[in-house]
């Protein structure tokens, strides 16, 4: 286990006090500036002049401009399994997602059709100017929704399901890992335990997991 940092530089620098205290009989300047300095560390730590750095999420490109998110699934076949998917975030991050009935003016859409045979779903994210976070059909990320501006953030968009490919093999993965991308999260390596795996290994992953969670909690 990793140690606290705050407890790494009150030890590093009390540690640093106390030699030069042992050598100098505890009575030059220098052992007390160094317990001086030990105690402003951990004063800093203590109320948030300084944090600890966080493990850097595997980010797509940008990130909604909210937590509190509205889903509008009901005109959906996979309408429960969007709503199982809707809780698993609820319940595991800091982000609120609901169905209040908003329809088409939701937060998030999911749409069902029959489109052409190539892609099986995707989701399209803009910010609250229009501006398309990704082109797709390739995924290409464009820089416009990964702004500190409010404007700039990822605001509103769309989940795609082609019922050309119904009934899906994994439809709890894919609700999942679809609202993933929505949030910001970006492709995993097969062996990353994550819901965000590009093309689910076996067994694929039905359930947000710990990395899934702490990459979201890192975003927001």
């Amino acid at each position: 286990m990793q140690a606290n940092p705050l407890f790494r530089a009150v030890i590093l620098t009390g540690g640093l006090a106390l030699g030069v205290a042992s050598r100098n009989g505890g009575r030059r300047p220098l052992a007390r500036r160094a317990l001086v300095l030990a105690a402003a560390i951990a004063f800093a730590f203590g109320f948030g002049f300084v944090t600890a750095p966080t493990a850097e999420a595997h980010n797509i490109g940008w990130v909604y401009n909210k937590t509190s998110i509205t889903v509008w699934h009901g005109n959906t076949t996979y309408a429960s399994t969007i709503q199982s998917a809707m809780s698993d975030y609820t319940f595991w991050t800091k982000l609120s997602l609901a169905d209040p009935g908003c329809a088409d003016f939701c937060n998030i859409v999911f749409n069902q059709a029959s489109w052409p045979y190539g892609w099986q779903r995707y989701a399209d994210a803009y910010n609250s100017i229009g501006d398309a976070c990704a082109q797709w059909p390739n995924g290409y990320v464009t820089g416009l929704c990964n702004n500190f501006q409010f404007s700039k953030k990822a605001d509103h968009g769309y989940v795609y399901l082609n019922t050309n490919y119904f009934p899906y093999g994994n439809p709890n993965w894919i609700m999942r890992h679809e609202l993933g991308h929505h949030f910001g999260l970006a492709h995993v390596e097969c062996t990353t335990a994550s819901v965000m795996q590009d093309t689910p290994c076996s067994p694929p992953y039905t359930q947000l997991q710990p990395h899934d969670i702490s990459d979201i909690n890192a975003l927001y």
